[in-house]
């Protein structure tokens, strides 16, 4: 886990990064729930800056809870920019491409999430592409955890 960048002298290329998904994730949070999800995005943003992605995390997971109301697709899509904010957060301490990849890959989900929630809304396409979303968020939770604490590796 990377130390937040204001408890660091310098800032990094990865910073760049990461602040890139909080921004995209607030456009995505203002389309579905307006001014409420730019906050959230904004309150994850300063956490991040001054505590570090685990912290930002929380706090966005509260948002989502306490500040959103923008029905039942708002919260797969906004998870998936969280989670993305985890993984990126490890990504970024190993290569600079691995981080850019993850980036790259977040983004376009996002993009991709919001394209199909606005096409086929309140259809079962629409809820499965949803639910899916939650238990690819859900896995790369479990994933996170396993890199962060050293317990994933190559197999001996």
């Amino acid at each position: 886990m990377a130390r937040p960048p204001l408890a660091r002298d310098h800032w990094r290329r990865g910073d760049a990064l990461l602040g890139s998904i909080v921004v995209v994730a607030g456009a995505g949070l203002f389309l579905k729930s307006g001014v409420p999800g730019v906050g959230v995005a904004a309150a994850t943003a300063a956490v991040w800056l001054w505590a570090g992605a685990p912290y930002a995390f929380v706090v966005g997971q509260i948002g989502l809870v306490v500040g959103l109301d923008g029905g039942p697709t708002a919260t797969p899509i906004a998870q998936t920019a969280l989670v993305l904010f985890l993984i990126a957060d490890v990504a970024v301490g190993r290569t600079y491409a691995t981080a850019s990849a993850v980036v790259a890959a977040g983004i376009a989900t996002t993009a991709v999430l919001l394209l199909v929630d606005r096409a086929v809304a309140g259809t079962l396409l629409a809820g499965l592409v949803m639910l899916g979303a939650t238990g690819v968020a859900a896995y790369s939770v479990h994933r996170y955890e396993r890199v962060a604490l050293g317990l994933a590796g190559d197999a001996e």
